[in-house]
């Protein structure tokens, strides 16, 4: 049933906010320079088009959910708004305590959310979340680099050269 559904989907949500909370600030640290900004959004686009389950909604047919794969897309992560926010450096804490508290709509959304903001001329922090049905504990390691690799890849002009992952 679809409210059954959507109930596991708070509490599972839940644990990946507090598993993200606890990493927040390490995560919220990492600063990069405008001209590298690009290759942040770009990396962010490669990452999702890589792991399908960060392009999976889960729509209700009937009162049951079924998994759709979508076609990846450059900017599926900002959701038609803008990449980068910009904000003062008091309100960070607030804005990224927000984001984690995002309750995604799987029906119709990834579940991937992410905001690059801006609190200075050249001072940049990343927020991103994961809804936990495609991010658990153990996908920590592998997405952190996943996304380091692509970075890498696009701050230096290309696009990453990974081997596809593993059936």
């Amino acid at each position: 049933h679809a409210s059954a559904f959507a109930e596991h989907g708070t509490e599972a949500r839940q644990r990946a906010v507090v598993e993200f909370r606890r990493r927040l600030r390490s995560l919220a640290k990492r600063r990069c320079r405008r001209r590298i900004v690009e290759a942040l959004d770009a990396a962010l686009d490669d990452v999702i088009a890589r792991h399908e389950s960060l392009r999976t909604v889960f729509p209700d047919i009937d009162g049951v959910p079924h998994q759709k794969v979508l076609a990846a897309e450059p900017g599926m992560w900002r959701r038609d708004e803008p990449a980068v926010v910009e904000i003062s450096e008091t309100d960070v804490i607030g804005e990224l305590t927000e984001l984690t508290g995002y309750r995604f709509d799987l029906s119709a959304e990834i579940p991937i959310r992410a905001q690059i903001y801006q609190t200075g001329p050249e001072d940049y922090i990343v927020g991103i979340v994961f809804h936990h049905i495609a991010f658990d504990g153990w996908s920590m390691a592998p997405m952190v680099r996943d996304i380091g690799v692509a970075y890498a890849s696009r701050a230096q002009g290309h696009a990453p050269g990974w081997a596809p992952l593993p059936v």
